[in-house]
């Protein structure tokens, strides 16, 4: 694989070369500037994201969270103990704002308490891992940066199809994992 790399990394260059070799050296600025731009954006506002997510669990909203989603929890997870559901409660949250990565370490830290020691993943595991591929996002808030920063006119236009498509995919996600276990155990 690093062989196959190379060659598209060395091939790349030798065309800049060979084409126009004042391009090289200005696409290659251009394309680290805007890199950098990018990261230093989502950064921002994962950043500001994370800090919205720890003032929720200073202040207990996470556990009144917890506790009204507490029968959903219960009906996707079945009997977990209360950190976990919590942990659960704010990684949902997290993915209902359209932060997938800001969710991570709350998902991390349930994934832990959902562990059950033994070598294959238990069914709350693969449920909550579904559930962060496939998560109900209310508002793509990153998706929504990167087309603002892309120049999008109407950088919102995609919030009712992701809706509507996240909402199909979580819904498909549970009936599968509910699907696989079900036959596992016959």
């Amino acid at each position: 694989m690093n062989l196959l790399w190379t060659i598209l990394v060395v091939g790349s260059i030798l065309l800049f070369i060979i084409q126009d070799p004042n391009l090289l050296l200005t696409t290659a600025t251009t394309s680290i500037y805007d890199s950098l731009k990018m990261c230093f954006t989502l950064a921002g506002i994962y950043i500001f994201w994370l800090g919205i997510i720890q003032i929720m669990q200073d202040s207990g909203l996470a556990d009144k969270l917890s506790k009204i989603l507490t029968p959903i929890i219960f009906i996707l997870f079945g009997n977990i103990d209360k950190e976990a559901s919590r942990l659960i409660a704010i990684n949902i949250s997290a993915n209902l704002l359209g932060l997938g990565n800001a969710s991570l370490p709350a998902g991390l830290k349930a994934m832990q308490k959902l562990d059950n020691k033994k070598e294959k993943a238990s069914q709350q595991m693969i449920m909550l891992f579904a559930l962060n591929c496939c998560s109900i996002q209310l508002l793509p808030s990153t998706i929504i940066l990167m087309r603002s920063e892309g120049g999008s006119s109407s950088s919102s236009d995609i919030i009712l199809p992701i809706i509507l498509v996240s909402v199909v995919c979580f819904m498909l996600s549970i009936f599968l994992v509910k699907l696989l276990f079900r036959e596992n155990k016959k």
